[in-house]
């Protein structure tokens, strides 16, 4: 049969034509394989990135002073390292009431309000 004929079959079902125009573009399936780079930047590079910009902002914000300059008499080093911590505050640019809210006094200046030592064995 040709197919610019008419079929004469009336017990025939014909197929609608569904142009390609009218069921619109085809999405192309995803497959996991194009899945794995997301995840893995998500997953590993992010928080390795995140946690490496965390240790450099920590570590440069601490201000460090040699405490315990070299001097005649100093006893040899020995094994491990000790650290002294101290913490101190300022009571500058405080209005009177939070001065009393905070029970902070009448002393002027910056005072040591916490100090720690340790030692850390190699």
């Amino acid at each position: 049969m040709k197919t610019n004929q008419i079929r004469r079959d009336w017990n025939a079902q014909q197929r609608p034509v569904i142009s390609s125009a009218r069921r619109g573009p085809v999405a192309p399936r995803r497959s996991w394989k194009r899945l794995i780079i997301p995840l893995l930047v998500a997953v590993v590079v992010l928080p390795v990135v995140f946690a490496g910009w965390l240790w450099f902002h920590v570590d440069s914000s601490v201000r460090r002073i040699d405490a315990f300059p070299d001097y005649p008499g100093r006893p040899e080093a020995a094994a491990g390292t000790n650290w002294l911590v101290v913490g101190s505050d300022s009571r500058e640019g405080l209005d009177p009431e939070t001065a009393a809210g905070l029970h902070v006094g009448d002393a002027d200046g910056q005072r040591t309000d916490t100090i720690l030592l340790a030692h850390l064995p190699d």
